[in-house]
């Protein structure tokens, strides 16, 4: 059904149009019924498939922009720098503008105005910051800019993205959907596949799912010019729970998912599947797994394909952390657990890194510190308290629950002396690869989704038993297995990162560059990009 135009020349609106019999259909029912179902001219295709891109797409489900329906629409346009550019002013009326003014406007105000912020290209923002004397922030639309330049430069630019735009082979778009705006671990996952797709020069837009704030805590996203009410582009990529993306499926239709390649970028922290979940897979065409550990699990509950998806690892700010904030001073040395308490205590862990520090360093009157960083204590009181009364009177340990920005987090896992996971199971383990990153140590668990990363080489290692996830301890646990962290191990990990620096320097060095082969921006668009680019030609194959 669909014909890839691989080729170097511009693409033909008509054969666009033809081939897709849901365009077909709008352009037919769009007007009041007429009777005359001529095929239209070149001319009348292409300001079709303009008006479909910024006007029908908001009030028609099914259109996907493709791969070649992306490129026409990106395609240079005389002195504009794409066809939208043109059609935008056209009905903008701006058509008068002297060329700088014109792309001022278009990418100031044209973009944000007419929702076309999933089909700027890179080329598009290099070649206009090549116009502007401003700064373009890649996470946002395109804004602040000035473009006080002499019209012959202007043209030398447009020429040279004229070139660039014709000899691209743009590759397939993606539409991520998720918690762009949640404060824990799943929203991270989709603002980091988000920033490796734009590494990708892939075009992707977001289905943002809103959680209410006394389930989970959120905040404004700089992706948010990225916003859609409906899928755009040919591929799906579910960066939530099986679960959450069932029940998205239920109470917003299947509208969500027709015609498109659904992937389910999906994390799980448990042993098995329940059966009685497996039926979410089927709305997939394969999953993504996070870690070797999660792809082993999914590839036991479904016959769906099942590949590993090493998520990205990155750091764009570190804001520094006051321990006074704490009670802590400089002098002291500092543990971290940190965790969400909607991931549930039992899987997390943190009253056995009390026992452990408390094993660990029971002279009260040293300078071993243990900070426990919470997040939504206020939707579970009961385990709140329960942390709180593990403390007790020692108040070596302090408790800090609430929200910090991204930049706050990444300064106190930066500023600690040690981060400690005592965790019974982990899908991933993003924060455990974060300290990594950063350049703190790591005592954690030997078991689960860390272990793609984590080992005696580039970290502190427990070891643990295998045992029956008690009932009420995780959601949809039936017939699961996690893991009981070895106590005296812990124990033994916290004295030794307390007492041999040169032991801890060289993991420290060597967790570094584990996470950046693994996990760092290049190794994970690598990856992703070369699934996308095997997805578009599978696509294209089972459509011709």
């Amino acid at each position: 059904m669909v014909e890839t135009v691989e080729n170097n020349t511009l693409l033909k609106a008509l054969k666009i149009f033809e081939r897709d019999p849901v365009l077909r259909s709008i352009y037919v029912l769009r007007d009041e019924l007429s009777g005359d179902c001529r095929t239209p001219t070149e001319e009348e295709a292409g300001f079709f498939l303009l008006w479909a891109a910024i006007n029908g797409r908001r009030r028609y489900h099914g259109i996907v922009i493709d791969s070649d329906f992306f490129r026409y629409l990106s395609e240079p346009a005389g002195r504009y720098l794409t066809r939208l550019e043109l059609f935008a002013a056209t009905v903008a009326d701006k058509l008068s503008l002297p060329t700088p003014m014109l792309h001022e406007w278009y990418y100031e105000q044209g973009v944000p105005e007419f929702g076309l912020a999933p089909f700027v290209t890179h080329s598009e923002i290099r070649s206009f910051r090549a116009l502007s004397e401003g700064v373009i922030s890649p996470g946002e639309c395109i804004g602040h800019a000035t473009a006080r330049v002499e019209a012959g430069e202007v043209i030398d630019v447009v020429e040279g993205f004229k070139a660039e735009q014709q000899a691209g082979n743009a590759r397939i778009g993606v539409n991520l959907i998720g918690y762009a705006e949640g404060v824990f671990g799943i929203g991270e996952d989709i603002r980091c596949l988000a920033a490796v797709l734009r590494h990708a020069d892939v075009p992707f837009c977001i289905y943002n799912v809103e959680l209410s704030e006394t389930r989970a805590t959120s905040a404004p996203s700089a992706l948010a010019s990225l916003f859609v009410d409906r899928p755009v582009f040919p591929i799906n990529v579910f960066c939530m729970t099986a679960f959450e993306t069932e029940r998205l499926r239920i109470e917003r239709g299947a509208d969500l998912f027709a015609h498109r390649y659904n992937i389910g970028y999906w994390p799980w922290e448990l042993s098995t599947v329940p059966q009685y979940w497996r039926h979410a897979f089927d709305a997939m065409d394969e999953i993504w797994a996070i870690s070797h550990f999660v792809a082993r699990v999914f590839a036991r509950a479904t016959t769906r394909p099942v590949r590993f998806m090493p998520p990205y690892v990155g750091v764009e700010a570190v804001a520094p952390f006051a321990r006074a904030t704490a009670n802590f001073s400089a002098a002291d040395f500092v543990f971290l657990t940190m965790f969400d308490f909607n991931s549930y205590i039992a899987r997390k862990n943190p009253l056995g890194a009390i026992a452990a520090f408390q094993a660990a360093f029971p002279d009260r009157f040293g300078n071993e510190r243990l900070l426990i960083k919470s997040i939504n204590g206020h939707v579970h009181p009961d385990a709140f308290h329960r942390v709180l009364a593990r403390i007790g009177d020692d108040d070596r340990i302090a408790l800090l629950d609430g929200p910090m920005s991204r930049a706050e987090v990444c300064g106190l896992i930066a500023d600690i002396d040690c981060f400690v996971s005592l965790h019974r199971s982990e899908g991933f383990g993003r924060i455990i690869a974060e300290a990594m990153y950063l350049g703190t140590p790591v005592i954690a668990t030997d078991y689960s989704g860390s272990t793609s990363f984590l080992d005696a080489a580039t970290g502190f290692t427990v070891d643990y038993r295998l045992v029956e996830v008690e009932s009420g301890a995780y959601i949809f646990s039936d017939g699961s297995q996690w893991a009981e962290p070895d106590l005296a191990g812990a124990v033994d990990h916290l004295r030794r990162v307390r007492s041999d620096g040169n032991a801890v320097l060289r993991k420290i060095e060597a967790a570094r560059r584990q996470i950046v082969r693994l996990h760092g921006l290049d190794a994970v668009t690598a990856a992703v990009g070369a699934r996308l680019d095997a997805l578009r030609h599978e696509l294209s194959a089972g459509q011709a």
